[in-house]
Formats: C-alpha cells, sequence, structure tokens
C-alpha cells in the first residue's frame, strides 16, 4: 500500500471567481502569494513549512504555515480513495482553497526517486479522468528545470547510503492512475503505524531513466484521482507530485512492489515534497514583474490558457 501521501492545498490571496448565488466563492490563485495585499490562503510540503498553527480534524493534524511566500495547509490524506477524498472535501469546506497540490510517492516505469507530474489522472474504478490545471503544470515544467532532488538514501532497516546512478529529475505530462483495493471502503490508519500507515503527516525523513512509455501510466497509486475529482467537482485548480518508489534502476536489485517501496519511499516522498516547494516558489514568483496584476486577473477569471501564454512571455 503506498502511502505517504500527504495533501498540499493553497488558499487564495486575491480576487476568486464570483460565485453564483448559494455557491462558495473560489479564491484566486494569487490570493495564495502571502507578498500581496489581503493574502488569507494556504498550501503545504511538511518538510519545508513553517508551521504558524495546528488544528484538529477527526484525528489527524492540519498544520497550517507558509512555503515559499505562499500560505498553506498541510494533512494526511491517508491511505486508499475513499479517504482521499474525505479529506479534501473537508479541508475545501473549511478552508478558503485557491488550488489543491498533491505530494506522495507512486509506482511508475520511469526511474526510482524521480518526481512524476501526470497531466491527467484516471480512477480507474470508475473510469473517471480529470485534468490537471494548466498553469499549474506550467510552474511544475519550471520547477524542473533547476529543482535539486536527492539522489542517496539511507533506507529504513539498513545501515549503509544507497545513491542511484542517474540524478532525479521531475517529469511533466502522461497519464496517472488510481486505483481501489479496498472496494469502495475507507483504509484504516494506526496512530502508532509511522509515515506509512500513521494518522499524521510525517516529520521530515533526510535524504542525503528510462523513456516514458505513452501506453503505460507515468504513475500508479491509491489517492490522487479521488483528490483530482472532489477539486474538479468544486472548480478548484489541482496537480499531483508522485514521487517514484517501485520504479526502475534500483542499485539494490529488489524485486519491485512492495520491496523497492519500503527501502525507497523516505527518499520518493522526500523528492515530490522539494518538487512541490518548488512549484510554489514558482507561484509566488508571480507577484514579481511589471505584469504581476494582468497575470492575477487572468488567474481571477480563470482563463488558464491565456494566463499560462502570458507567463511564457514573461
Amino acid at each position: 500500500m503506498r502511502s505517504v501521501a500527504t495533501l498540499l492545498l493553497l488558499a487564495a490571496l486575491l480576487s476568486g471567481r464570483t460565485a453564483a448565488a448559494g455557491e462558495a466563492t473560489v479564491p484566486g490563485l494569487c490570493d495564495a502569494i502571502a507578498a500581496r495585499d489581503g493574502a488569507s490562503a494556504y498550501v503545504a510540503v511538511l518538510e519545508q513549512t513553517t508551521v504558524q498553527d495546528r488544528v484538529e480534524y477527526d484525528g489527524r493534524l492540519i498544520r497550517i504555515g507558509e512555503i515559499g511566500g505562499v500560505r498553506v495547509v498541510v494533512t494526511l490524506t491517508e491511505i486508499g480513495l475513499v479517504n482521499a477524498a474525505a479529506t479534501t472535501e473537508y479541508l475545501l469546506a473549511h478552508y478558503p482553497i485557491a488550488a489543491v497540490v498533491f505530494s506522495g510517492v507512486a509506482g511508475s516505469f520511469y526511474q526510482i526517486a524521480d518526481v512524476t507530474v501526470a497531466a491527467r489522472f484516471e480512477e480507474t474504478a470508475t473510469g473517471g479522468v480529470f485534468d490537471a490545471n494548466p498553469v499549474l503544470l506550467a510552474l511544475a515544467r519550471r520547477a524542473a528545470r533547476d529543482v535539486d532532488l536527492a539522489r542517496c538514501t539511507v533506507p529504513p532497516n539498513r545501515t549503509e547510503m544507497v545513491c542511484f546512478r542517474h540524478e532525479p529529475r521531475m517529469r511533466v505530462g502522461g497519464t496517472g492512475q488510481s486505483a481501489d483495493p479496498f472496494g469502495g471502503n475507507a483504509g484504516m490508519c494506526d496512530p502508532a503505524g509511522g509515515p506509512v500507515f500513521g494518522c499524521d503527516a510525517p516529520e521530515p525523513i533526510p535524504a542525503a531513466a528510462r523513456p516514458g512509455k505513452s501506453d503505460q501510466p507515468v504513475a500508479e497509486d491509491m489517492e490522487t484521482a479521488a483528490v483530482a475529482r472532489v477539486a474538479t467537482a468544486h472548480d478548484v485548480p489541482w496537480v499531483g507530485l508522485r514521487g517514484v518508489s517501485d520504479g526502475a534502476d534500483d542499485p539494490l536489485g529488489l524485486p519491485g512492489f512492495p520491496a523497492q517501496f519500503f527501502a525507497y519511499y523516505p527518499i520518493s516522498a522526500h523528492n515530490a515534497a522539494v518538487g512541490a516547494a518548488a512549484l510554489l516558489r514558482r507561484l509566488a514568483k508571480i507577484a514579481d514583474g511589471r505584469h504581476a496584476d494582468d497575470v492575477c486577473d487572468l488567474l481571477a477569471a480563470r482563463r488558464w490558457n491565456r494566463a499560462v501564454r502570458r507567463l511564457h512571455a514573461r
């Protein structure tokens, strides 16, 4: 069971989409940039979060803070589609969320410790397909240019450092898949279950390719499609970053999942969190430059493709 799934939520600092009667207002993406006047929102990577507050929901902690100039809310989704959907619903109902950034681990044909950022995610049980937000994908591509991902780790229950021959990288695009091995039931967490089976987002774990195939999912997990489904239903932008915990080029030659997962989930989760933090720093930079207000106006109006073109022009 691939858990270590941290939900990263980013709420808004500028004006959002105007709500219809009886409908909640969805904040604009710029509403999460702390440098702008009236900031009132959140995003989260636990390893790089400056925690300002903590609240508890259904036995789990929700951390509120800031990453890279973006206000954040962080919590653990727990394992499975049902838990991921319920946690996302709760956060969207209780916080002004401008976007959802989901960080965790997954299986992939890519190399272990790479970070995949799928353009869409499919929920295999229903066949539903949900597209990631174009602006968040564009920011992920920018972040991928210079993100510094770890390539060495000491796997749990081992004493020697293991380093990969390749330099891990962020790979943006393709389709991911989320399965439901629990048959529509919620997976249960254990307060003493640690970073994999526990009920709280783990403390940071220090971490000292083969070509993609179009007919294979770039990431396989048990949560992202549910988060995407809920975010899409609420018209909230989303993106998912999944560190590859079981995949290609294993220096230990372990026999795939679950052996690779338990050896490499720390470095994979770390790299996904680093990638998410890099994406958020790129988001915060939208507030800089001559055309900041123009870009933020496009984002508030949810004119995603025009906003992407304006970002490229900058």
